[in-house]
């Protein structure tokens, strides 16, 4: 999405969401690593208070994937990729082991979400999508912090409306093709996607705020998590590429087997 975003596309760029597939799933990593105390409590089936995997063990692993992420965008993209990877994988690090439980914690996973978009992006034009995909970001962490406990039905409210806020926004931000039947085609197709990615979110939300228990707002945190593929699909579309656009939003059938599959484990 980045590289769409960014423009003019090169191809070298495309091949970016390898190091972002590596430093995302190291951070998953280090952050189980980070939680294992509480996890041994709340969570005891996690791989480390479970015995599958000692805490050293996933440390190693966490560290070597997002190093290795880092060298591949260098690989890829020089200096400049290497840079910008190295800065993205210190903000997952920083969420990880220090800000996730702070009040920054949605902040500091928002920037993780928007630096990972301006790494696939050769300028500042992909600046408005990545803000994009971390106001919606600020908003699923907010919520993920009561997929545990449950919370007020302000909470899933608020986020109710942070999602309209972002569907919106998905439609009239960042760059349009030079071409105006392109520009137009790219207009229609981010509105198709973002009626998706509402539809795709508003729902879950809405059983959250009728009964606020931890069980309905992790599904809606799981449903939010999801919707990222129609929203990044919008975002692609919006730039006049809607062949990209579509490939993405056909990786949603794919999605929801993994989330079928996922036991109400998200964060």
């Amino acid at each position: 999405m980045g590289a769409y975003a960014g423009g003019p596309i090169e191809t070298r760029r495309l091949f970016l969401p390898l190091t972002s597939v590596l430093i995302y799933a190291g951070g998953m990593g280090l952050n189980d690593w980070a939680d294992r105390e509480i996890d041994a409590e709340e969570r005891p089936e996690r791989p480390i208070p479970s015995g599958q995997l000692s805490a050293g063990e996933a440390f190693r692993v966490s560290t070597g994937l997002i190093g290795a992420g880092v060298l591949v965008a260098g690989l890829l993209d020089g200096a400049r990729g290497f840079r910008r990877a190295a800065v993205l994988a210190a903000t997952v690090a920083a969420y990880d082991t220090v800000a996730k439980d702070t009040p920054a914690g949605a902040w500091v996973m928002a920037a993780c979400r928007s630096l990972n978009v301006l790494l696939g992006a050769g300028s500042c034009h992909a600046l408005a999508p990545a803000l994009t995909i971390g106001a919606h970001t600020v908003a699923v962490t907010e919520l993920s912090k009561a997929e545990v406990h449950g919370a007020e039905a302000s909470l899933p409210a608020g986020v109710r409306i942070a999602v309209g806020a972002v569907a919106a926004a998905a439609t009239v931000t960042g760059r349009s093709h030079d071409k105006p039947v392109l520009t137009v085609l790219g207009r229609a197709g981010a509105a198709v996607s973002a009626y998706r990615y509402l539809a795709k979110a508003i729902p879950p939300l809405n059983r959250a705020i009728d009964e606020p228990t931890g069980t309905r707002i992790r599904a809606a945190v799981r449903a939010n998590l999801g919707a990222l593929i129609p929203l990044q699909a919008a975002l692609i579309a919006r730039t006049g590429n809607l062949i990209p656009a579509a490939v993405v939003a056909a990786l949603e059938p794919a999605q929801q087997q993994v989330i079928r599959r996922m036991r109400g484990d998200t964060t």
